[in-house]
C-alpha cells in the first residue's frame, strides 16, 4: 500500500498550484564567524533560529527577524531576493542577489576533503581554491541550497561572492567585499578549526562485521543533489536528512525530513515514499526518477 500513497504524495507536489515560500521569493540571513563569536543570536518571529555558518532561508521576508545580543534587539529589514550578511555586531550589509552577490557561489572555509563532499551533496561543481583554507563553491542556487543543509561543524566559515560589477578585477582592497579575496588571518582561527587541521585520508572502507559502520557508508553513498526531468529535485544531506523541492507558478516549494538507507533503498520518512538506487546512481520510484548531479 505505501506506492500508491507515496505517488500521491509527489503528484500533490507537482500538481500544486498555491503559492508557498520558495528560493525566488526568498530573504538570506548569513551570520558572520565575528558575529556569531559576539553572541548574536536570530530570531524569526520570535522563534530562536541556529545561526551556523551558512546562509538561513526566510522564505517570508514579511517576517520579523531580529538579531538579539548584548545591545537591545535590532530588526532586520528583508526583501526578497537578498542576502543580509551580518558580518559583526555593528556591520550588517543587505546585498542584492545577482546584482551585488552572486546566488551560484558560496565562499567556504574547511577542509580540501570535506568540501569537495558539501560541493557535490548541494549539485556543484568540484570547488576551487581561493586562499588559504578558503574554497570557491559554484552551482545553480548555490546560495539558496546551501542554506537547506544543516550547518556542518566542519564548515568553519562562509562568505558571499561578489559579483564582477561589485568587485573589479584589480588588486583586492582592504575591506569591504574586496576582502573575500584575501587569504584569512591564520591568528583569527582557533587552534584545532577545520580551516587549519588536515585532513585524514579517506577510510578504505566499512568494517563488514560492524552494522553500524555498513550503515553510514550506505548513507554516505547516496549524499547528493538529484533531479527529474520534469522539475522536482531531491537534496540528501550528511546529516540523515532531506529536502524536496518542486516546482509551481510562484518558484519552489520546499519539503523538509528524514530519510534512511536501506538494502538499496532510500526512503523519505516524511513523505512514506520509497526510491530504488540504480546502477547508474539514480533514485527510482512511484513513477519518478531523480537523476544524480554534481562532480566528485
Amino acid at each position: 500500500m505505501r506506492a500508491p500513497w507515496a505517488l500521491l504524495g509527489v503528484a500533490s507536489w507537482l500538481l500544486a498550484t498555491a503559492c508557498g515560500g520558495g528560493s525566488d521569493g526568498s530573504a538570506f540571513v548569513l551570520v558572520g564567524r565575528q558575529a556569531r563569536a559576539a553572541g548574536l543570536e536570530l530570531r524569526i518571529d520570535g522563534r530562536p533560529v541556529a545561526a551556523g555558518s551558512l546562509p538561513v532561508e526566510v522564505p517570508d521576508p514579511t517576517e520579523r527577524v531580529e538579531l538579539r545580543g548584548a545591545d537591545r534587539p535590532r530588526r532586520l529589514e528583508l526583501r526578497a531576493g537578498t542576502l543580509t550578511w551580518v558580518r559583526g555586531p555593528g556591520a550588517v550589509e543587505p546585498l542584492a542577489l545577482g546584482t551585488d552577490v552572486r546566488a551560484d557561489a558560496l565562499y567556504v572555509q574547511a577542509g580540501d576533503a570535506f568540501v569537495r563532499r558539501f560541493a557535490a551533496a548541494l549539485g556543484a561543481r568540484p570547488p576551487t581554491a581561493a586562499a588559504a583554507g578558503t574554497w570557491m563553491v559554484e552551482g545553480p542556487e548555490a546560495l539558496a541550497r546551501s542554506s537547506w543543509m544543516s550547518a556542518p561543524p566542519e564548515i568553519f566559515d562562509a562568505e558571499p561572492v561578489p559579483t564582477l560589477r561589485s568587485s573589479p578585477a584589480a588588486a583586492p582592497a582592504t575591506s569591504g567585499l574586496g576582502r573575500l579575496l584575501r587569504p584569512p588571518v591564520a591568528a583569527s582561527s582557533p587552534a584545532g578549526s577545520p580551516a587549519e587541521r588536515a585532513e585524514p585520508d579517506e577510510p578504505s572502507g566499512p568494517d563488514d562485521d560492524d552494522p553500524a559502520a555498513l550503515a553510514a557508508a550506505a548513507a554516505a553513498s547516496v549524499v547528493g543533489f538529484y533531479s527529474a526531468p520534469n522539475g522536482p529535485h531531491l537534496l540528501l544531506n550528511a546529516e540523515g536528512g532531506f529536502t524536496l523541492g518542486t516546482p509551481d507558478r510562484c518558484g519552489d516549494r520546499h519539503h523538509e525530513g528524514r530519510y534512511r538507507v536501506e538494502d538499496g533503498r532510500v526512503s523519505l520518512e516524511n513523505l512514506g515514499l520509497e526510491l530504488v538506487v540504480q546502477p547508474d546512481g539514480s533514485l527510482a520510484g512511484s513513477g519518478v526518477r531523480f537523476a544524480a548531479r554534481g562532480g566528485s
